[in-house]
């Protein structure tokens, strides 16, 4: 949805709907965003012009060659420099609860019965668990909302926005009706195809993951199905990465999310209906701040003492993306 519309919808509930008395549940943790102090400053790095790295500092991929020189046709032919760098451009919150919004100091909103309430469903015919989250998906171009570098054309020039919320799709908690935008989920449904997933998880232990296993997200689990149903490993910080990277792909899916690096995004951003996993880094913002880091990497490494039982459960991730540009 778009993100216009989908406030005029919450207003509207606000103002028309009333709540049944709840029957309990957990409560909605957070804080309010901080743009200065929540945001890990030295993400920006690496910085790269002309495919010379400017600055030591931060982990990056190559994305485009080492060809210092760009071209693009569209109005007009002309002849720039390459430029690659990072931007934390989205604010992810995966919640326990329908209308949950960590990122505003916990506010929660009244949302109908069709949003389903997130938590753990077990299912002891098949001895499994399973976790169902919700996501938001705010556009929050950092250096635009504090009004910074707004000369330089090749950053995200977007306003503050709420762009999506899964509880008003109706396949993020149905993962049959989930295959109608990525039916090729049933491929990956596999023991041989889930254990090449475990290259991937030593892939993204210490650098990106591999943007060809498209359907593996490191050691986070499986990128499939496209929903909210996520298999409870114990590993709390990885099921929260992986919701909100599933989010990310079947943004990708819904042309909503678009490609920004690459020879062929130099000139302006491309459609991409498979996420492009290099492109994007996370860093959770609540319950505590971290450092960035590449999607799919292991716990161990960030989220030691990072959360805590209770509101602690309601996260707040900042979205790194690099960007390709080609300066004219």
């Amino acid at each position: 949805m778009k993100g216009k519309t989908l406030l005029f919808l919450i207003a509207l509930l606000l103002i028309t709907y009333h709540p049944l008395p709840s029957s309990g549940g957990a409560k909605c943790g957070g804080r309010f965003f901080n743009p200065i102090g929540d945001v890990d400053w030295m993400g920006i790095f690496p910085i790269k012009i002309g495919g010379i790295r400017v600055t030591p500092w931060g982990e990056d991929t190559d994305t485009v060659d080492s060809f210092p020189l760009c071209f693009c046709y569209d109005p007009f032919p002309r002849v720039g420099i390459k430029v690659s760098f990072w931007e934390p451009v989205r604010i992810i919150e995966v919640v326990r609860g329908p209308g949950c919004f960590p990122s505003l100091g916990g506010l929660t909103i009244p949302l109908p019965s069709f949003a389903k309430r997130g938590g753990e469903v077990s299912d002891s015919d098949k001895h499994v668990a399973d976790s169902f989250l919700h996501v938001h998906y705010f556009f929050y171009p950092v250096f635009s909302v504090l009004d910074l570098f707004t000369d330089f054309l090749c950053l995200s020039h977007e306003g503050f926005d709420l762009a999506y919320m899964t509880e008003f799709d109706p396949m993020w908690n149905d993962d049959e009706f989930a295959m109608l935008i990525n039916p090729e989920a049933a491929l990956f449904a596999n023991p041989v195809a889930q254990a090449v997933c475990s290259g991937d998880a030593v892939k993204s232990a210490g650098g990106f993951p591999i943007d060809k296993l498209f359907w593996c997200v490191g050691s986070w689990g499986s990128m499939y199905p496209l929903t909210g149903t996520v298999p409870t490993s114990g590993d709390l910080p990885a099921t929260y990465g992986l919701t909100a990277v599933r989010l990310i792909a079947k943004l990708h899916r819904e042309g909503i999310a678009w490609k920004t690096v690459g020879e062929g995004a130099l000139c302006q951003p491309k459609p991409a209906l498979i996420i492009p996993k290099s492109q994007y880094k996370l860093q959770m913002a609540y319950p505590k701040t971290t450092k960035v880091f590449p999607l799919g990497r292991a716990t161990m490494r960030w989220s030691v003492n990072k959360w805590y039982p209770g509101k602690g459960e309601d996260w707040t991730w900042v979205l790194w993306r690099k960007r390709d540009c080609c300066i004219l």
